[in-house]
């Protein structure tokens, strides 16, 4: 706190602030940080994108909510995308588009239980249809 009220001491402090959270993400969290100053440019973003990797995710999606037609939706329960508003034909062209772009596919369990089977994000697309 002393070093703080300083002015000349405010970037030391900031530095080793960062470098604690560093240590402490590759501790707990398994995060490697090559460089301090990106931790510091990460709280700045307010949207993150990501690919269909899955490797920003647990792999476990789900829908959270879906812009068309003008309408900004949220996926509240399992039946939102056929009770929204929205056009059949748009519907019909959301889970056209969901099946024949996906390398994901359905498969039986040994309880006969029909799960989606493949990328994070596309099985969680199928699991929301």
């Amino acid at each position: 706190m002393l070093i703080v009220s300083v002015p000349e001491g405010l970037p030391m402090t900031v530095s080793i602030s960062l470098a604690h959270g560093v240590l402490q993400m590759s501790e707990h969290d398994n995060v490697l940080v090559r460089d301090l100053s990106s931790v510091e440019e990460a709280g700045l973003l307010t949207d993150l994108c990501v690919g269909k990797t899955g490797t920003m995710t647990t792999e476990e999606m789900e829908v959270d909510s879906f812009y068309t037609q003008k309408l900004n939706i949220q996926n509240s329960r399992k039946n939102t995308l056929t009770n929204a508003l929205l056009d059949q034909n748009i519907i019909d062209k959301i889970a056209e588009s969901i099946i024949y772009n996906s390398s994901a596919h359905i498969e039986m369990t040994e309880n006969s239980f029909y799960v989606p089977v493949g990328n994070g994000t596309e099985v969680s697309l199928i699991k929301w249809l």
